[in-house]
This record gives structure tokens, sequence and C-alpha cells, in this order.
């Protein structure tokens, strides 16, 4: 091949490189590409806090070597220094999920942390009385309606269809 030749080609492939971008360097990055990418990486760094939402209360999540994990269930191990048992859980004494101080936290079985929520000191969780007679002497049924009034509304329904 004489030199004029490779020359030659030399430059079609350099335009060619120009055009479609280097077969060995992959395509040529957009900017918004890249920041999307270092965001991704930021994102999977260990240590790193996201809010997560359980029901209906938001908790700390904290990305650790093992994967993602509760951050007040974190916390309280290193207080104790041990492995939390699958059946501890950790109680926020002020209903505050986002608040992990360690004075906030308690260690509780979780049948008495079962217990502990499913107590309601009102009528209904939602409701302080039945939104349809104002009761509170019957028990609640659903959709903040008492017995009697329930009994009424499915009535209605029944004799509609």
């Amino acid at each position: 091949m004489s030199a004029e030749s490779r020359l030659k080609q030399s430059e079609s492939l350099k335009l060619h490189h120009e055009i479609h971008g280097h077969p060995l360097l992959g395509h040529k990055c957009t900017r918004e590409s890249i920041l999307k990418r270092a965001a991704t990486r930021r994102r999977r760094c260990l240590g790193n806090l996201t809010k997560h939402k359980s029901r209906n209360t938001y908790y700390w999540v904290v990305l650790t070597p093992v994967g993602q994990r509760y951050q007040h269930r974190v916390i309280m191990e290193q207080f104790l220094k041990r492995k939390l048992r699958r059946n501890e859980h950790v109680h926020h004494r002020d209903g505050d999920g986002l608040n992990n101080n360690i004075n906030n936290l308690m260690v509780v079985p979780s049948a008495y942390h079962v217990r502990q929520h499913l107590l309601i000191n009102t009528w209904s969780r939602k409701f302080k009385c039945c939104i349809e007679c104002g009761t509170r002497k019957r028990k609640h049924l659903g959709q903040g309606l008492c017995s009697a009034c329930w009994q009424r509304e499915y009535q209605l329904k029944k004799h509609r269809l």
C-alpha cells in the first residue's frame, strides 16, 4: 500500500470517526446523560438516605453493604452493639418515623409493638363519631358509620340493585 493511499484512508477514517464516533470509545455522551449517570452513582453510594413510606408513616432508609435497611434499626443495632432479632421491633416513642434520635427509639417485642399500635383511644381511627347520626354508643363498622347506619346504608344499596 502506498503512502498516498494510506494517508487518504486515514483521513476518511478520521472523518468517519468524527461523524459516527470511535467504535472502541462507544457513542458520544450528551451532558444530560453524563449528569444522569453521576446522579445514579451518587444515589447508590453506601450511607445514602432516602425517605420510604410505609402505610401512613415515612421512615429513613439507609443503603448498607447488605442492601437497603431502615435507619432506626441500624442505629439501634449500633447502640446495642448486636444485631436485632427478627421478633424485635424498634418503636418511635413520639410517633415520628423520621426522628431517629436514640432517646426516641425503644426496642420492643413484635407482639407488644403490634398491640400498642392497634390500641384505638377514639371511636375509630379516622372518625370521632358516626358521620350519619353522631353517636359513639354503637360500634364502628366502616366508612365512618355506626352499626345501625351501616345496616341502613347496606339495605338502601341492596334495594337499588
